[in-house]
């Protein structure tokens, strides 16, 4: 699956098209954050939702995306069940992470910071 926000062509097209100008670094930076936090909140909220009463999260065992998605569709993991939740949201957490400690996330938060 193709989505805007793993596509750098198609961000840099909409954002010519919302913005009056061209997107600089300080755009580019806070758009990379705010993904980062949707991600994140997005992540903690199915594992909240899909464990009770919660349990912690062991980003080390986590799956990536593309393996919940490969789950899903090998039957694995069914759609909307708690365990699937928790599998999403744990993998939305290890995006989020990974991203923040990348070097466009680490140069991100220091242009965030310098503005």
């Amino acid at each position: 699956m193709t989505r805007l926000s793993d596509s750098p062509e198609l961000e840099d097209l909409v954002l010519r098209r919302v913005l009056t100008s061209p997107p600089d670094d300080f755009v580019r930076a806070r758009l990379l954050l705010a993904k980062q936090l949707v991600r994140l909140l997005t992540g903690a909220a199915l594992v909240l939702v899909a464990s009770t009463p919660p349990k912690p999260v062991d980003l080390d065992a986590a799956m990536t995306m593309d393996e919940v998605n490969g789950a899903i569709r090998r039957g694995e993991l069914a759609t909307g069940e708690p365990v699937a939740l928790r599998a999403i949201g744990t993998a939305m957490l290890l995006r989020a992470l990974e991203e923040r400690t990348s070097p466009a996330g680490t140069r991100a938060l220091a242009i965030f910071g310098q503005n």
